[in-house]
């Protein structure tokens, strides 16, 4: 049976496949996110998809949608440097930017709505300290395309994580 996750989102026991209309080619993560939610699905975790791939044979229902995107939206930055003292860090607007090397768009990750302290580690600090991970699942985040080339990252809830990258991947 399915669950009501936030307001109509629907997140099942099983996978489902979420396609266009017209199945011309892959589709960017932004699409896969306005799929899901037009259709007020949930977009598997990386959690989640693990489980079917490693743990069951689930993933071979699936198995014609790989590649795909999962709901698992994260923000790093470079190794041993912590997020306001990356290059990716605006001062000014408190934001992370990413700037995708294949189409330009420019992925902001506001810092506003980010804990003081790691999930796993409270007293180490999610914004001044190095090799932290900032983690939020689909439907607790939405995704606005602004300008043609900006999509803004709102996360309702984020965590951080720190010891990213580990050395077991």
């Amino acid at each position: 049976m399915a669950v009501p996750v936030q307001k109509n989102f629907i997140r099942g026991p099983n996978l489902e496949m979420v396609r266009r209309p017209s199945a011309e080619g892959w589709i960017c993560s932004f699409e896969a996110y306005k799929l899901a939610s037009d259709r007020n699905r949930v977009l598997a975790s990386n959690k989640r998809m693990s489980k079917a791939i490693i743990e069951t044979d689930e993933w071979l229902s699936i198995r014609k949608m790989f590649p795909l995107w999962t709901g698992t939206m994260t923000a790093y930055v470079e190794p041993n440097t912590s997020f306001i003292n990356s290059k990716l860090f605006s001062r000014n607007d408190n934001v992370l930017v990413y700037v995708d090397p294949d189409t330009s768009e420019r992925w902001l990750f506001p810092l506003s709505n980010v804990p003081v302290g790691c999930v796993n580690e409270p007293t180490v600090s999610c914004l001044d300290a190095p090799n932290v991970i900032l983690v939020t699942e689909h439907p607790l985040y939405s995704l606005e395309k602004v300008n043609g080339k900006d999509i803004i990252v709102t996360p309702q809830k984020v965590v951080g994580l720190s010891g990213f990258p580990t050395k077991n991947g």
